[in-house]
């Protein structure tokens, strides 16, 4: 006859049990929760199109600007809005940030942003989501990935495998639903509510709006365009037609005005503000005009690219070098070093 268990190991039997049930329960909440905190509003955006065109290296999200620090290989930081309180958040190069709810949503480069042999991480190109602290980083794709914009519930991107190439692809924030949009390499980037508008990359070169909710694109003007960003009821463009200069058109009339007289490569919105990289030889330069196209102010001669803004603050670059980082108060002339 077998000998009863003794009262001792009866009362860790049952404690282990209560120990399982417990932790059981604690993922179904957890998982619960996440479920439930993964669903924004339909016109929900992570970044402005301004922002995300030129590489999304800033986000201002509630009182906090999210950043790649490029003193840092790229890595993750956030600050306050009055630019104090700087904190790093992970180590990930990243680009295309998004911020939405309780998370950031961005692209990761970790090829060669200084950890020593960075081309054998796993996962070292992909779409990324982590707290907003920065911590549990879960890769949506694990597949090269760029551009990446959060309309409401998707996320969409430019993703790249070796048959296809670049293709546009959305995924849902909660990792699921990941499929190909088109077959063409689409940039996502100028997101407006639950929409987004780009130029049609292969055969007219026309402006097209994607929704997000019908998953379907139609043409909003059919003119040659580049990095166009809607602002109000306009839109603003690079015009290849004329020289690649400034334009706008009124979506209501589709009336073409160009703002500006000489080639522009990069530009970005801010209020009243159009801060814009002029091209023109010994002339060139970051310049600040009206939202008019009035008023055109050289704020640092030379060239310059990844123009993003915040409520308070332009930042940007030079070409050919992404440190050192230089910022300009919104509506200011006086340019100063960004040094988090």
């Amino acid at each position: 006859m077998k000998k009863a268990p003794s009262k001792p190991a009866m009362a860790i039997l049952v404690l282990l049990i209560l120990v399982f049930i417990l932790a059981g329960l604690s993922l179904l909440l957890y998982f619960s929760a996440e479920h439930v905190s993964l669903s924004n509003p339909e016109d929900a955006n992570g970044n402005t199109p301004g922002n995300l065109l030129n590489n999304g290296t800033f986000c201002e999200y509630g009182s906090q600007i999210y950043f790649s620090n490029s003193y840092d290989h790229g890595a993750l930081y956030v600050m306050d809005t009055d630019l104090s309180n700087v904190r790093k958040l992970n180590a990930d190069c990243v680009s295309s940030i998004n911020v939405y709810g309780d998370y950031i949503y961005y692209t990761r480069n970790n090829n060669d942003n200084g950890a020593a042999f960075g081309f054998l991480k796993a996962y070292a190109n992909a779409l990324c989501r982590a707290h907003l602290d920065g911590s549990n980083t879960t890769v949506l794709d694990s597949d090269p990935s760029l551009n990446c914009a959060l309309l409401g519930n998707y996320l969409y991107y430019v993703h790249y495998d070796q048959v296809e190439n670049s293709t546009l692809y959305r995924i849902r924030i909660d990792r699921e639903e990941r499929a190909q949009v088109s077959k063409k390499a689409i940039v996502p980037s100028s997101v407006y509510g639950s929409s987004f508008y780009y130029t049609e990359p292969k055969d007219t070169g026309f402006l097209c709006q994607l929704s997000a909710i019908s998953n379907s694109g139609s043409t909003v003007y059919e003119g040659t365009n580049a990095n166009p960003i809607r602002y109000g009821s306009s839109i603003y463009f690079i015009d290849p037609q004329n020289d690649y200069c400034l334009s706008q058109i009124n979506l209501a009339d589709q009336q073409k005005i160009p703002m500006t007289s000489k080639r522009v490569d990069y530009f970005n919105i801010s209020g009243n503000y159009i801060y814009l990289q002029i091209n023109d030889g010994e002339n060139s330069g970051i310049y600040k005009m009206s939202i008019d196209g009035s008023e055109a102010t050289l704020l640092k001669s030379g060239i310059f690219t990844d123009i993003n803004v915040t409520s308070n603050y332009v930042f940007f670059h030079d070409f050919n070098s992404e440190t050192p980082i230089y910022m300009v108060k919104t509506g200011g002339n006086s340019v100063s070093i960004f040094q988090p």
